[in-house]
């Protein structure tokens, strides 16, 4: 880390701890909470300042602190960036990284994280009614099953329920679901 002139007072003293356990995995899911993509893999380190008295510091007002982090292992996944977690839980992206690390500039510290993420893919199923009036819907992510819907009925005895089409209006099952196998998407 390098500060700005003036970030801190003379003998600060800077602390980097590495994040683990159950910690790490509340990082984790605070930085889900940020991010639209699957976090696959997380590297995080608390860095707080300290000041002759052993007091906890934050640079001066305006001033930024240039910080490079690096990992001992690459981190998992397909994209990468920093995030802070703030002392509230709360995360924020504040740089883009890569598998080795990262480098940004900020003016406050608590926990700071590499996350990896991939994108996860989902798609969806909406089931209709004869009339076209929609029965439900499920989201579903590769490698998942879809749920076999209720049966629909119209209230008459005299119709029987054929099966599921992809056009709508059809009086024809044409789209055969086998509830007990995996979906690619």
């Amino acid at each position: 880390a390098h500060s700005d002139e003036g970030a801190f007072p003379e003998n600060t003293r800077m602390e980097v701890s590495a994040v683990t356990g159950s910690a790490l995995e509340d990082v984790k899911d605070a930085a889900q909470d940020n991010t639209q993509e699957k976090v696959v893999d997380t590297v995080a380190v608390d860095i707080t300042f300290y000041n002759q008295d052993g007091d906890r510091i934050e640079p001066a007002s305006g001033k930024n602190v240039s910080v490079q982090m690096h990992s001992a292992n690459a981190v998992d996944g397909d994209n990468h960036e920093v995030v802070h977690v703030e002392e509230n839980g709360d995360a924020s992206t504040v740089a883009d990284a890569d598998a080795a690390g990262a480098s940004f500039r900020t003016d406050s510290f608590t926990i700071y994280a590499i996350i990896g993420t991939e994108a996860e893919y989902r798609t969806s199923f909406n089931f209709y009614n004869a009339d076209g009036t929609l029965l439900g819907t499920q989201i579903v992510k590769n490698n998942e099953k879809l749920t076999e819907p209720e049966t629909p009925s119209n209230g008459k005895d005299t119709d029987k329920f054929l099966g599921w089409s992809e056009t709508k209006g059809s009086t024809k099952a044409d789209w055969v679901i086998d509830y007990t196998q995996a979906v690619t998407v």
